[in-house]
């Protein structure tokens, strides 16, 4: 029944703007459905609301969306519509301990506070979420996210760490991959080659080869 009137209030939304134009609708729009979406409280809702419809109430539909506690329209919210609450809804994005929404807050210009997104993204050991704070977020502590790799010894994320991320710890990647590589060949003594090159040996080989150009 939620999502059943989630939908038609969308769906009905479309059809007034489509027949009467939005600076019309808009109004229109305000007249016959706002006080309905507020009532429903559905964070992505109100965020669509606010964000799309000319004249919304804006501090009443933030306020269904920090009351959510959802990360990804909180962020959102702060990053498409203007005169947010940055540190409210920031508040709710770190409290989530969501590693993708604490790294999006964080490399988005408007972030108050990286280090707290940053801790949650270190805690969280997310291995993608750690490398991307490392890549993409200015003043990130580098050697705390390469850690974080470099104790997964997942081979993968070690490599692409040790040669894409800027002030990283080379040699404690160096081991880390050099370590997982003797486990795997330990495991795996009766590999055989294969004529398409997508076999243990020769990514090893290949692994290999970067290590020591």
């Amino acid at each position: 029944m939620y999502d059943v009137e989630v939908t038609k209030i969308f769906s009905n939304i479309y059809q007034i703007r489509k027949n009467l134009g939005k600076d019309i609708a808009d109004d229109i729009i305000i007249k016959l459905f706002e006080k309905d979406v507020l009532n429903i409280k559905n964070a992505e809702l109100s965020y669509e609301f606010a964000k799309n419809i000319a004249g919304a109430d804006i501090k009443a539909h933030e306020k269904v969306v920090i009351d959510s506690k959802d990360p990804k329209f909180n962020y959102w919210f702060v990053a498409y519509i203007e005169g947010a609450d940055i540190e409210a809804h920031e508040k709710v994005v770190i409290e989530s301990k969501d590693p993708e929404w604490n790294y999006n807050f964080a490399s988005n210009a408007k972030c108050t506070d990286i280090k707290a997104h940053e801790k949650v993204v270190i805690d969280s050991k997310d291995l993608l979420y750690n490398f991307c704070f490392a890549r993409d977020v200015e003043g990130a502590d580098v050697l705390a996210h390469g850690k974080v790799i470099v104790d997964s010894k997942n081979l993968e994320y070690n490599v692409a760490f040790m040669l894409k991320i800027k002030g990283a710890d080379i040699e404690a990647h160096k081991k880390a991959i050099i370590d997982t590589i003797a486990n795997i060949k330990k495991f795996n003594k009766g590999y055989k080659y294969n004529r398409n090159g997508n076999d243990t040996g020769t990514c090893l080989v290949k692994i290999l080869s970067l290590l020591n150009p």
